[in-house]
C-alpha cells in the first residue's frame, strides 16, 4: 500500500481511538513525527511502515501492543527516537522498529523493557516523562 498524499504533515487521533489500524499511515512521505495518545492500546501491523521521513515517535502510556513492522523502514531509517511512556512494556512484533532507533522508556522500567524487548536491549534508555 503506497500513499499518494504527500501533503499530510500530522495525524491526530481522537480520545475514542484505541487501535491504529494496519497500514493506516504507511508510506506517508511528508510525516516527520507521530504522537500516539494515551488512549491507544494497539498499533497495527505496518501502521507507519516505510514512512521514510518519520524521525520521532511518542507512544502514550496506554499502549499494550505494537505489531510487526509498525515503525519499520526497509531502507536506512530516518527514525531516530521513540519515546514509549508505558511503565509496562507492551508486546511487540518482529521488526517493530528499525535497528537504528534509540528507545526512551520510563527510568523505573528500563530493565523490564530490556528483558521483554531483547532485540532492542542496547537501544533502550531511561527517561523522565512528565
Amino acid at each position: 500500500m503506497r500513499s499518494k498524499n504527500k501533503k499530510i504533515k500530522k495525524v491526530i487521533f481522537g480520545s475514542e481511538v484505541q487501535t491504529i489500524p494496519d497500514y493506516l499511515c504507511s508510506c506517508l512521505d511528508s510525516l516527520t513525527e507521530a504522537n500516539i495518545p494515551d488512549n491507544v492500546q494497539t498499533i497495527g501491523y505496518r501502521a507507519y511502515y516505510n514512512s521514510r521521513y518519520l524521525t520521532t515517535v511518542t507512544i502514550g502510556s496506554g499502549i499494550l501492543e505494537i505489531k510487526a513492522e509498525a515503525f519499520y523502514y526497509r531502507n536506512s531509517s530516518s527514525l531516530k527516537e521513540v519515546y514509549c511512556k508505558a511503565t509496562t512494556p507492551p508486546i511487540i512484533g518482529q521488526n517493530a522498529f528499525s535497528p537504528y532507533v534509540t528507545i526512551y522508556v520510563p527510568k523505573s522500567s528500563v530493565e523490564d523493557y530490556r528483558a521483554f524487548w531483547s532485540a532492542y536491549a542496547s537501544k533502550i534508555v531511561g527517561y523522565d516523562f512528565e
